[in-house]
């Protein structure tokens, strides 16, 4: 519990809110966790508590639609289908780097458990977000490029060197942004995964801005054109005529990030305080395409690191290596002198 909150607020209680993907993704999450505090303070204060809605419930049609439209656009040019589907087909048949690094524990009986979250400083916070404006990136891509240093840092320390690293990572994007007549939050669950590879460097250390606009320019691209619907696409023509990739583990991580420096700090209330956060993601029903998740979460005036992991992938140790990685290489781009300042 933070101990400036403890005198004040001496009871301590454990809410768990089981959020099913059936219905809700992140962004519904970080909303629903954003308003049960002044709820909870109405109910303790007596007063009236808000009803008015919130937004509206939509389902995936607009979405499947497009994919309707996309799969019918490559069924018209044969050969730029089949030249995409073997590009994914590369990408499902890959070893993940973190593979190559760690190997993969002998695990009897695996499980899903999650590193003790992290706090990211919040000064150094602040200065990597003026420095993400700087190069006109998204904090979403500065923080991939964080994690990929980090990944290729524990490479080298393996004994796994090369010129250059591919490192692939599984990104839930949200598809609201597709919608049409958006005025309010849409509830539902509308995140489509999205698998994106990089080639990154061996010096990407010393590079680091320079291969994150890249990324972000890349990235941005694909989101721009739809790129997570299509793959969705290729992914059910694939999964027609070869069914066993789905069982590939071919990302390093899903990475979810929801944190936004524009996002108001929330859980500070009059009769509740929000003391702590901790995520879990269970890994053992998801085909195994991805096997650990990197989340970033707003916390307060905070925002946390959170590793979780398939214990059939990655040991508890080595899971804890990459976190303490991810956050140590943050506060060291965080703290180099910007040549751009």
């Amino acid at each position: 519990m933070m101990p400036q909150v403890k005198y004040s607020f001496p009871h301590q209680y454990h809410l768990a809110l089981d959020l099913h993907h059936a219905v809700t993704d992140g962004i519904c999450t970080m909303k629903i966790i954003e308003i049960i505090i002044p709820i909870l303070d109405s109910v303790l204060d007596g007063a009236h508590v808000d009803s008015k809605q919130i937004g509206e419930f939509r389902d995936r049609s607009e979405a499947t639609s497009v994919e309707v439209r996309i799969r019918e656009s490559l069924e018209k040019d044969p050969h730029m289908l089949n030249t995409l589907l073997e590009e994914r087909h590369k990408i499902k048949t890959s070893v993940p780097l973190i593979t190559e690094i760690f190997g993969k524990p002998d695990e009897p009986s695996p499980e899903t458990y999650a590193v003790t979250p992290q706090v990211i400083d919040d000064k150094l916070l602040q200065v990597f977000n003026a420095k993400c404006k700087r190069h006109k990136v998204t904090f979403n891509s500065a923080f991939v490029g964080v994690i990929n240093v980090a990944l290729m840092e524990l490479a080298h320390e393996a004994g796994v060197a090369r010129d250059s690293y591919i490192i692939t990572h599984r990104h839930p994007v949200d598809t609201r942004r597709y919608m049409s007549n958006v005025t309010s939050m849409v509830w539902g669950y509308h995140v489509v995964p999205m698998t994106h590879t990089t080639t990154m460097p061996c010096n990407a250390r010393s590079t680091f801005w320079e291969n994150v606009i890249n990324f972000d320019t890349n990235f941005r691209d694909r989101i721009n054109t739809m790129g997570p619907l299509q793959e969705r696409i290729l992914d059910t023509i694939l999964q027609e005529t070869k069914p066993d990739l789905k069982n590939m583990t071919i990302n390093n991580l899903m990475f979810t990030n929801m944190y936004s420096p524009r996002v108001k700090p929330f859980g500070d209330g009059k009769h509740v305080q929000l003391t702590k956060t901790f995520g879990y993601l269970s890994m053992s029903m998801t085909h195994h395409q991805y096997c650990i998740t990197g989340i970033l979460t707003r916390f307060r005036e905070q925002v946390q690191f959170q590793v979780g992991y398939y214990s059939g992938f990655i040991t508890k140790e080595n899971a804890a290596r990459i976190s303490d990685k991810v956050v140590s290489i943050f506060n060291d781009i965080a703290k180099e002198v910007d040549e751009k300042q």
